[in-house]
């Protein structure tokens, strides 16, 4: 028998989207160290089905991807908004 639905759409997918972030950082951090490279941060404000406002941060080494954060972007989209978000993404991946 299937799980039902809410199983799948539930524990299950957060059990699996960390254990895909996990080994996204460690591919990451691999590649950063074998190469000696630098990582490159990309960042957008993205909308989503929902029309919530996202701010997507990407990390990315010579062809390993990483969506480290989508955090909500609000109704603040200048300059400055993002920047502070980025500034807590940034500390948050430091430590």
């Amino acid at each position: 028998m299937l799980p039902s639905r809410r199983i799948l759409g539930g524990r299950l997918l957060k059990e699996h989207a960390k254990r895909c972030f996990e080994k996204a950082i460690e591919a990451l951090t691999t590649m950063q160290t074998n190469t000696e490279g630098r990582v490159n941060l990309s960042s957008g404000v993205w909308m989503n089905i929902a029309k919530e406002h996202l701010l997507g941060v990407q990390l990315t080494l010579f062809g390993v991807a990483l969506t480290y954060a989508l955090p909500p972007a609000g109704d603040r989209h200048d300059g400055l908004a993002i920047a502070e978000e980025l500034e807590k993404i940034m500390k948050k991946a430091l430590n």
